[in-house]
């Protein structure tokens, strides 16, 4: 859809509007705490899911652990690439690119 059609606001009857936006609580607002704390906290409190960013749980690893921990308590519906470099996973660029295949 073009949106310069509606510069204000989209269209309303556009699939923007059809579409129900997931609320996330993202992992990284209590990035000192393993990211499975952070899943629960959402799940308790009514978030749809979390955005995972990825931290030093991926660190020389796939993160199997942590995703797996994480999804024990809420769905994943965002993955976050790292903040800082991390052993395994390259180059800020190299870890975008690993993100998006992790995704």
């Amino acid at each position: 859809m073009d949106f310069r059609a509606c510069p204000v606001t989209p269209c309303a009857d556009s699939d923007y509007m059809k579409t129900p936006i997931k609320i996330l609580l993202s992992t990284g607002t209590l990035y000192k705490k393993p990211p499975w704390i952070a899943a629960e906290i959402a799940s308790r409190v009514g978030f749809d899911g979390v955005e995972l960013v990825l931290g030093y749980g991926f660190q020389d690893s796939d993160g199997d652990k942590e995703i797996a921990t994480t999804l024990k308590e809420a769905p994943i519906l965002s993955l976050h690439a790292p903040f800082y470099r991390l052993r395994g996973w390259g180059k800020p660029f190299e870890s975008l690119q690993k993100t998006i295949l992790l995704a």
